[in-house]
């Protein structure tokens, strides 16, 4: 999942135009075969624009929402049922992927199968204790921001606070690995060592 004012498909492009999604997981690298070669490898958009008024009513939990949702159309065989789930989220991504497995927890009878069992989770610069995403934005444009984003993304605000001592108390608790970037690179060693990153997490 993208994150705040990003899409499905451009927040993982490099400047190659290689989505490394589709172009660089399952392909197999000189030391060893891709883990990911028979992998089903699926993306899912919302609208994360900040001034979307369109949808300014809309909540994280809605987007998680939808994104069980469309997991549990996808997954109709015996076959699709015993694939484990790995969530990717880049910074609000992360934590429409968290909410997503919150909701199996608190909300057992609604999804089917689906159970935080079947889930491992990578964070990309999740923001888990909110963001100062009202510093720096332009008067104008917070005063046209939806307020929905605004309040659940805010640094420190209980609704966060509250949803990480939820998810702590998740048993049993998914596989999860947390990455950020600590310093400026370029782009192709930001791809080659998240895609190291991925394959020590999910070793055959």
């Amino acid at each position: 999942m993208h994150g705040l004012n990003g899409n499905a498909f451009d927040t993982w492009v490099a400047h190659n135009d290689v989505l490394w999604l589709g172009d660089l997981l399952p392909e197999d690298r000189q030391d060893r075969p891709s883990v990911f070669k028979k992998s089903r490898i699926m993306i899912f958009g919302y609208s994360s624009g900040l001034t979307d008024t369109r949808n300014h009513r809309t909540r994280l939990a809605d987007y998680a929402h939808q994104l069980l949702s469309r997991l549990l159309y996808l997954r109709q065989t015996l076959d699709d049922k015993s694939r484990p789930i790995i969530l990717v989220g880049h910074s609000m991504g992360g934590l429409v992927s968290r909410l997503a497995v919150m909701r199996l927890q608190t909300m057992p009878n609604d999804y089917g199968e689906l159970t935080p069992r079947h889930f491992g989770l990578l964070f990309l610069s999740t923001p888990h204790y909110g963001s100062q995403i009202g510093e720096g934005v332009p008067f104008k444009t917070f005063m046209r921001a939806r307020a929905e984003f605004v309040r659940e993304l805010s640094a420190f605000n209980m609704s966060v606070v509250d949803a990480v001592a939820i998810f702590q108390q998740i048993n049993p608790r998914p596989p999860i690995k947390c990455l950020c970037e600590g310093q400026p690179t370029r782009y192709a060693g930001v791809l080659s060592g998240f895609v190291r990153g991925l394959l020590q997490w999910y070793p055959l």
